[in-house]
């Protein structure tokens, strides 16, 4: 059960409450009726369902307002959301020692060497705890419903590096957050760009290919592993 205090915003009883003659109660299981209106409590229903893609959810001072947002409230939400994903992300590349992990990959006569133990993509069906309920979730949940998805991870290029000639068992899916012209993709015999424009781009990972980053900052792609 949520409550108003004094018409504010509805949130769960304190502790402590004071009453209008200066005392003060404490044990929210405990106060009565009459002493949550006497301190200026009232209880509230349960907020409405909605689309907080379209939709904003406020509070007039007696009753919940479902109001449809703007395009200009729609692209101020979305900043806002891929803010948090940017911080996020910033705090998981502080904590991750970043190496670049290749499956295979040809010697110097062409023939493919085993890199890496094949990881077992399917069984990565969780979000991580530090991920629900943010705008990371929203996304996954997104991917999934329009893709069957193994790993799903923010990888970092560090400024000027450059992955090795190799191949991977599955096609990607990048999400470009952070980049600039400077970061470039080759597949076989051609070179692209992946720009942060919002767009979504799959990637044939199962021909060679590498990825540099010739510029001064680092790039940062969202990039799921794509099961067929």
């Amino acid at each position: 059960m949520l409550y108003s205090h004094k018409n504010q915003y509805p949130d769960k009883l304190p502790e402590r409450i004071r009453l209008s003659n200066g005392s003060t109660r404490t044990d929210s299981s405990t106060f009565t009726t009459e002493e949550l209106s006497d301190a200026g409590y009232v209880a509230v229903s349960t907020a409405p369902t909605y689309n907080n893609r379209t939709h904003n959810l406020s509070w007039n001072g007696s009753d919940w307002s479902v109001d449809e947002l703007t395009d200009l409230d729609i692209t101020y939400a979305t900043e806002q959301q891929w803010s948090e994903v940017r911080i996020e992300r910033d705090k998981r590349i502080e904590a991750v020692e970043w190496n670049s992990v290749s499956n295979e990959l040809p010697d110097d006569s062409g023939k493919e060497e085993q890199r890496c133990e094949k990881v077992e993509e399917e069984e990565y069906t969780e979000i991580c705890p530090e991920f629900k309920g943010t705008y990371v979730q929203t996304l996954y949940d997104y991917l999934k419903l329009r893709f069957k998805l193994g790993r799903v991870r923010f990888l970092m290029k560090p400024p000027r590096s450059c992955l090795s000639w190799h191949r991977d068992p599955e096609k990607r899916l990048h999400i470009p957050i952070i980049t600039n012209v400077g970061n470039v993709m080759v597949i076989k015999d051609t070179a692209f760009h992946m720009p942060s424009d919002g767009a979504a781009y799959i990637t044939d990972n199962r021909e060679y290919h590498n990825f540099f980053n010739g510029s001064e900052v680092e790039r940062v792609h969202l990039v799921s592993t794509l099961l067929e």
